[in-house]
């Protein structure tokens, strides 16, 4: 089973002011959208667009340069919550 919105928003928002780790979002939402045996499709939009966003948080582009800062985590988060007013 999937996550709601209000948690993957919780999580986003965790990520932007600094309350969660790029690795502690990563590894929540990574079972979701490594393990989970249920189609995207099937899922909701938001979700599954933030689930990746979270999956990638701790990507980097250097051993010692994360490809994405606080900025981006704050975008994510703004993007996220567009979107589930539309």
């Amino acid at each position: 089973m999937f996550p709601s919105r209000v948690e993957v928003e919780d999580h986003l928002a965790a990520l932007a002011d600094g309350r969660l780790s790029r690795e502690e979002v990563s590894a929540w939402a990574r079972p979701f959208v490594v393990e989970d045996s249920t189609h995207p499709s099937s899922m909701d939009s938001p979700v599954w667009q933030g689930l990746l966003q979270l999956i990638g948080a701790d990507l980097r582009e250097a051993p010692n340069d994360y490809l994405h800062d606080v900025d981006d985590f704050k975008k994510w988060l703004a993007d996220f919550r567009r979107s589930i007013e539309e």
